[in-house]
C-alpha cells in the first residue's frame, strides 16, 4: 500500500510531534472516550501555579472580564471574590466555545455528564401525564433516568432512531423530557440536531448528551438551542478529570426543582425552622459543596494552550476514519487473494463486497 501524505502544514506536524511524544510510535483511538492532554496544556498549568503565566496576554481577545487574577493566589471561592470572578470568566469561556453566552444559558459545573444528566433527572418537575422519552441508542446515564421518572408516576417512552429520524412520538400534555445522544457512544451515528427543535415543539423539553460529540465536533448552542447539554471536559482537553457541566437554557434551569441543599447553594438557612433561602445566581443553587477550582481553573489552559482548534480536531477524525477504511479495504483485498487460490471466484466476490463497503461508508459518512 502506498505511503499516505499528511494533509497537515509542516507547522502543525512539528506542533502535534512536540505536544504528543508519546504518539511518535503509537496511534490513540479512543478520542470520544477521552481525550489526550497535550505538553504544552500541562506546561501552562504548571507556570499558572508557580507563577504569573506567559499565556496571559493570548487569552484577552476571549475575555470581557478583567485578567489581572492571572498568576494570583488562588483561595476558596467561599472567601475570595478573585476566585468567584475567575469562574464566572470560565463559565463565560465555556459559554462562548459553544458559540452562546451568559445571557441565554447557565454552566452547572457537576463531575461529569453523568452526574449533569442525574441532576437533570433527579430535579426534573415530574407529575401527573409526564412522558420520559428516551432514545435506545442513548448512554446508560440516560437511561437511568427512567428509573426516577417512573418512581414518580411518569410515561416512559422508548424511540428507535427511525422514530427520532422520522418524528414518530407522541406529543406530551405534561411536564416531560425527551433524551438522546448528539452522537452514538455505540455506533458514532449523529443524529441531526433539528430534532431539539421537533420535541420541543411536541412539548418536551430536551437534555442533549453531547459528551460524545464535542470531542471532535463544534457544537452551536445558539442554532441548536436544546434545553439542556451535558458534557464532560476531560474528552474535549484530555485534562482536568472529574470535571463536567450540565449547560442549561437559565428558563429550562428555572424549572427544575433543587430539593436537596449543600454549603454554597443557599443564602441562609434556619436548623430550628425548616426554612433556607437558594443562592440568587442559578447556577450557584445547584452546585452544592465547594466547587473543584482548581480544576475549574485548568479548564482555561485546555482551551487557550492548544496550537489547534476544535475544526482541526474534526479534521484529524475525518483523516483517521479514511485511513482505516484505506487499511481496511487493503487487507481484506490481501487476505482475499490467498483464499483465492483455494477457493476459484472467491476473489472477484470478495473485492466487489469491499468496494460495496467502502461505497456505503463514504455515503454513510457522520455529517459534522
Amino acid at each position: 500500500m502506498a505511503d499516505f501524505t499528511s494533509p497537515y502544514s509542516e507547522e502543525l506536524q512539528e506542533a502535534l510531534k512536540n505536544d504528543f511524544p508519546l504518539l511518535q510510535d503509537q496511534f490513540y483511538l479512543d478520542n470520544a472516550g477521552a481525550a489526550l492532554y497535550s505538553q504544552s496544556q500541562l506546561g501552562a498549568v504548571h507556570r499558572d501555579l508557580q507563577r504569573k503565566s506567559k499565556k496571559t496576554e493570548r487569552l484577552k481577545p476571549l475575555l470581557t472580564f478583567p485578567v489581572t487574577y492571572i498568576g494570583e493566589l488562588i483561595p476558596s471561592p467561599h472567601s475570595s471574590s478573585s476566585t468567584q470572578q475567575r469562574i464566572k470568566i470560565i463559565r463565560q469561556l465555556i459559554l462562548s466555545h459553544f458559540h452562546t453566552d451568559l445571557d441565554s444559558y447557565a454552566v452547572v459545573f457537576t463531575a461529569n455528564a453523568t452526574a449533569a444528566i442525574k441532576l437533570v433527572g433527579e430535579s426534573f418537575c415530574w407529575g401527573k401525564g409526564s412522558k420520559f422519552a428516551c432514545a435506545r441508542e442513548a448512554h446508560t446515564s440516560g437511561v437511568g433516568i427512567r428509573e426516577l421518572a417512573v418512581s414518580a408516576g411518569a410515561e416512559f417512552v422508548s424511540l428507535s432512531r427511525e422514530d427520532i429520524l422520522n418524528g414518530q412520538w407522541r406529543k406530551a400534555e405534561g411536564s416531560s423530557l425527551a433524551i438522546f445522544p448528539a452522537m452514538s457512544n455505540f455506533c458514532g451515528f449523529k443524529f441531526p440536531l433539528s430534532c431539539v427543535s421537533r420535541f420541543q415543539d411536541t412539548g418536551y423539553r430536551v437534555l442533549l448528551d453531547a459528551a460524545a460529540l464535542v470531542s471532535t465536533n463544534p457544537l452551536d448552542l445558539e442554532l441548536t438551542r436544546p434545553d439542556f447539554v451535558c458534557v464532560s471536559f476531560y474528552k474535549l482537553f484530555g485534562y482536568p478529570t472529574g470535571l463536567g457541566a450540565l449547560i442549561a437554557r437559565r428558563d429550562a434551569l428555572a424549572d427544575l426543582r433543587q430539593v436537596y441543599f449543600g454549603g454554597g447553594s443557599v443564602e441562609m438557612h434556619l436548623v430550628q425552622r425548616l426554612r433556607h433561602q437558594p443562592r440568587s445566581t442559578t447556577e450557584e443553587a445547584f452546585e452544592g459543596g465547594t466547587l473543584p477550582f482548581l480544576q475549574v481553573r485548568d479548564w482555561l489552559w485546555g482551551r487557550g494552550g492548544r496550537k489547534w482548534s476544535i475544526n482541526d480536531i474534526t479534521f484529524e477524525y475525518k483523516v483517521i476514519v479514511i485511513r482505516i477504511a484505506l487499511v481496511s479495504t487493503h487487507l481484506v483485498s490481501a487476505a482475499s487473494r490467498l483464499l483465492a487460490d483455494f477457493i476459484p471466484d472467491a476473489w472477484v466476490c470478495s473485492a466487489a463486497a469491499c468496494r460495496r463497503h467502502v461505497n456505503h461508508r463514504r455515503a454513510h459518512f457522520p455529517p459534522c
